[in-house]
């Protein structure tokens, strides 16, 4: 676990909990890594996710490229419910999808965000616990994970 900006690392993915492609990107205010990743990697990031990928189930990982980030792509899962509320299974099963989607592509090492602990409403411990829980479970997992946390005062106290 790091304390930092998931958009400024240099691994193979990033992973960007969003929502089940429910409503154009155009209409949504994004928020933590959605934000920072259209900001710093450009709009083209959720353009090519809307694009290519239809609705997503509720714990579902696809990935798009990353555009002007460091990384090669990212992946975005549907951490959140259609209300924007993350639940203990939405989370741990998109963890759990994040890690096969990204073993699957290749990617050897792996940036993930306390996945539903923004916008979600979970508790960031709680978050942590279901990442930590869906790599001990998965059969399949990148060589390198790295949890990034953006805030100082949670990763204190994590």
């Amino acid at each position: 676990m790091t304390r930092g900006d998931i958009v400024e690392g240099r691994g193979d993915a990033i992973v960007n909990a969003w929502n089940r492609n429910l409503i154009p990107y155009w209409l949504l205010l994004p928020q933590g890594v959605s934000r920072a990743s259209r900001n710093r990697g450009g709009v083209e990031i959720l353009q090519e996710l809307q694009s290519k990928h239809g609705l997503l189930p509720l714990g579902g990982a696809v990935a798009t490229g990353a555009g002007r980030l460091d990384a090669k792509w990212v992946i975005h899962v549907a951490a959140l419910h259609a209300y924007w509320v993350a639940s203990r299974r939405s989370v741990g099963t998109s963890a759990r999808s994040a890690f096969t989607l990204a073993t699957e592509m290749g990617v050897k090492s792996l940036a993930i965000p306390l996945l539903g602990a923004g916008t979600g409403g979970l508790k960031p411990h709680v978050s942590l616990e279901l990442i930590r829980d869906a790599w001990e479970e998965s059969d399949q997992q990148p060589e390198h994970v790295n949890v990034v946390v953006y805030d100082k005062a949670v990763y204190d106290a994590l």
